[in-house]
């Protein structure tokens, strides 16, 4: 798990939507299952371990600026690819990654693109800004010649998106195949967390993030199942793509450099005790109904607390948990009433 203390987001005055990375590790569940993960403190312009493309560098402050004007496209990406799938035996990756992150508008009503993380083909070089620098206009719904597959968290509306800031997981298309909308609070510029996973068992990635909602924390999520192997080739590369659009201007005369909070603040962050946290959260979302379904008839007249000892009825949850994982209990994510009581939704 990765602890924030002691990292503060700089106190430089750069445009609406200008990014920096602060902290960031990964973790990539080998094919051999040995665990490759690193870690990054701090950063420093000569690490040959982070590859920068686009308007990205290491700034005074150890942390790396990803944008710094308008119709702007970045990247920070470790710099060696990684081996997501095996071709002679077909055996599949999985990985998980945590990050924190802050976009602050500045109270301005006009602001994107936003930020992805993303897998793609080695060699895959940006594109134009807009498009998180994934694909070209040509290929902008069939990327089949820049194939990748990212999480983004896109806060700019475009005629193909859903209203709103929204986080949407694309598949060779900037069009997501999955999308919510997101509570991101651009304008008021708060703290948000990520965790993003893919199981190799099932296919499934899936994203949970933070929001606010009438100024309260809340947890929200989404997932597709996808094979990763019909579209990313057995070594891909890696990172975080940010991206402004046309509606920004550099404004440093307006603001006041010891009181704003830049941009798009990114800690990254994966390891295995992110993969278990991410797990917990995901447990009362992803729990299904399968286990019951295979169960031998005489179990359903075995006492509720000798299923509870023995783990195959149902799960208990610390209160904490469950709260958090509905929003504590928020009627948008009540399903209905049941037996016992309401029935809600978790992320």
């Amino acid at each position: 798990v990765i602890s924030l203390s002691g990292n503060q987001v700089p106190n430089n005055s750069f445009l609406h939507d200008a990014m920096n990375l602060f902290l960031a590790t990964f973790l990539l569940l080998s094919l051999t299952r040995r665990a490759l993960s690193f870690n990054f403190t701090s950063f420093t312009a000569g690490d040959n371990r982070i590859s920068f493309e686009g308007a990205a560098a290491v700034d005074v402050s150890h942390a790396i600026e990803l944008t710094t004007s308008s119709d702007t496209i970045s990247r920070a990406t470790y710099a060696d690819p990684l081996r997501l799938w095996d071709k002679s035996s077909g055996d599949l990756t999985s990985f998980a990654t945590n990050f924190s992150f802050v976009i602050d508008s500045q109270n301005r009503s006009n602001y994107g693109d936003g930020l992805a993380f993303f897998l793609a083909r080695p060699g895959h070089g940006v594109t134009r800004a807009g498009r998180f620098g994934l694909t070209t206009d040509d290929e902008m719904f069939n990327s089949t010649d820049h194939p990748f597959v990212a999480v983004e968290f896109d806060t700019y509306q475009n005629d193909y998106d859903p209203i709103g800031t929204h986080v949407g997981i694309d598949v060779m298309s900037i069009r997501s195949v999955n999308n919510i909308s997101w509570w991101s609070s651009v304008k008021d510029g708060k703290t948000n967390e990520a965790w993003i996973r893919y199981d190799s068992g099932s296919k499934n990635l899936s994203a949970v993030f933070t929001g606010f909602k009438n100024n309260t924390r809340i947890l929200q999520g989404l997932s597709y199942v996808v094979d990763l192997r019909e579209y990313l080739p057995e070594w891909v590369t890696f990172g975080f793509a940010a991206t402004t659009g046309s509606n920004y201007a550099v404004q440093l005369d307006s603001v006041d450099p010891k009181k704003s909070r830049v941009g798009l603040a990114v800690w990254l962050g994966v390891g295995a005790g992110v993969a278990c946290g991410l797990g917990l959260i995901l447990s009362a979302i992803l729990l299904r109904n399968r286990k019951r379904r295979h169960k031998d008839r005489h179990e359903i007249d075995v006492g509720m607390e000798e299923q509870l000892e023995r783990g195959s009825g149902p799960r208990k949850f610390k209160y904490n948990v469950l709260a958090r994982a509905t929003a504590n209990f928020s009627e948008e994510n009540k399903l209905g009433e049941g037996g016992f009581g309401g029935v809600y939704k978790g992320f």
